[in-house]
């Protein structure tokens, strides 16, 4: 007993400075069922992530007795693990957008790209010039027989919001954006003639610059196929 209870305190203390060496960076987890002697199902639970020295590392951290490997359960096994180590679940979460920002263009890129959000939904007015330029345009494109007109089609009809860390809403706002990209212009170059202040008039007429940029531009469309794929694979795993 006493034995038993010294290895739990070394393996407590290596869990912790494997944690502790973590911190808030990203990482990922990895987990394989096996069966043990006595033929009950466990979960292995290996952590992967970069140290500070650039070396990528593999870590086992627990077994989790499991009575099935539906996603469900797993998800419970990880909680488990989690909460008894100090790490969020919300680290997982973070791993596309935060590597994404490693690369200083692709950070100013969001940066810019959470201004016009904040610029085009910053009031109810500009909200309702959104809708109802939008509003227009399809039912020019319909007059021509330019647009489908199916159940569900041409219903974006507002900026989605972005999330400092959650890939899931950057992807939303990109394709939002994509999809209103001639209705936020033709906000802009409002705010940028009719703003209610000076800083706003400047604001609008630097993002209006930007968006002529061959470097937002291509990054518009390579993050918005990056988190794609990305929103692709997640749907499919969660099936």
């Amino acid at each position: 007993m006493i034995q038993k209870g010294i290895v739990n305190c070394f393996s407590k203390e290596i869990i912790k400075s494997i944690c502790d060496e973590i911190g808030k960076d990203v990482f990922d987890i990895l987990i394989d069922k096996f069966s043990d002697v006595s033929k009950k199902e466990q979960t292995a639970i290996v952590l992967r992530y970069v140290d500070r020295y650039g070396i990528v590392k593999e870590t086992f951290i627990g077994v989790v007795h499991v009575l099935d490997i539906y996603s469900l359960t797993l998800k419970v096994a990880i909680d488990f693990v989690f909460a008894g180590n100090n790490l969020s679940m919300a680290q997982l979460q973070l791993v596309v957008v935060a590597v994404a920002k490693k690369h200083d263009d692709v950070e100013e890129f969001f940066e810019q790209l959470t201004l016009v959000v904040t610029m085009v939904s910053g009031s109810y007015m500009r909200k309702d010039m959104i809708r109802e330029i939008k509003k227009e345009r399809v039912e020019a494109e319909i007059a021509i027989s330019d647009t489908e007109t199916r159940r569900g089609l041409n219903q974006e009809i507002s900026l989605a919001r972005t999330g400092d860390t959650r890939w899931g809403l950057h992807y939303r706002t990109l394709v939002s954006l994509m999809n209103l990209f001639a209705e936020v212009v033709e906000v802009l170059n409002y705010v940028k003639d009719e703003g209610s202040s000076l800083s706003n008039c400047n604001q609008a007429k630097g993002i209006l610059s930007n968006f002529k940029t061959l470097d937002f531009l291509f990054l518009l469309h390579l993050m918005l196929e990056i988190l794609g794929l990305a929103d692709t694979l997640s749907k499919h795993l969660q099936k």
